[in-house]
Formats: structure tokens, sequence, C-alpha cells
């Protein structure tokens, strides 16, 4: 699943940053896909701690894609949208897909539409 979901979130242009705990398993993202590890302890007490993680990895970026190794059915095109609404000025943009859609056939196969503020 991680590498699948590494492969969608590079389609889309990002550069991928992993966090892993010490003594885990790597997935093979990094030598496979070119994604760039970092081991932190601090994973361990919650997914806040491991975003804290990363933007503090990455401090100088622009902005953050913030996606999860074990969701590897988000399209590249909704990443690709999220990517473009903080490229053009949103502070946080989260992709919203309609009720009608949300069924795990239809949500594959339906782009979800972007909020940015």
């Amino acid at each position: 699943m991680a590498v699948v979901a590494c492969r969608r979130y590079q389609a889309a242009g990002l550069v991928v940053h992993a966090l892993v705990r010490r003594n885990r398993r790597r997935f093979g993202i990094s030598s496979r896909r070119r994604c760039i590890v970092h081991v932190a302890d601090a994973c361990r007490t919650g997914i806040g701690s491991s975003i804290a993680v990363g933007v503090n990895a990455t401090a100088a970026a622009g902005g953050w894609v913030v996606g999860l190794a074990d969701m590897p059915f988000v399209s590249t095109d909704t990443i690709a949208a999220v990517r473009a609404a903080i490229e053009n000025g949103a502070a946080i943009a989260a992709p919203i897909v309609a009720a009608a859609a949300a069924t795990r056939s239809a949500s594959r196969r339906t782009a979800a539409k972007v909020c940015g503020n």
C-alpha cells in the first residue's frame, strides 16, 4: 500500500517524504520509489506527532500535502488538485466527495472537488 500511495503522490508532482518508526520495515519505498525516508520515534505517539516531524524535517517547504501510506486509493487527480490549491495561495485545502459518490466503487472513479480558503 505504501508503495502505491508513494507512486500516486509522485505522479501528482510531489517530492515524497515518508515517516517510519525505528525498527519498522520501510516498505521498499526508499529504494524502489526514490522516496525520502525519515526515521522518527515520535511517530509512535500518533498522527499529529508524525505530521510535526514531517513539517520540521521540511521546514523550508512552501506548503505540505499530507497523505497516509494506508490510503493508496486517493487518485492522482485529487492529490494534484490539493497541490494546486496550496500553490495558488490556499492556507488549507481538502478534497470533498459528494455523499452520492461516497460508495467504495464510485469514490474511486469520481474526481473530488477541492475546497480551499
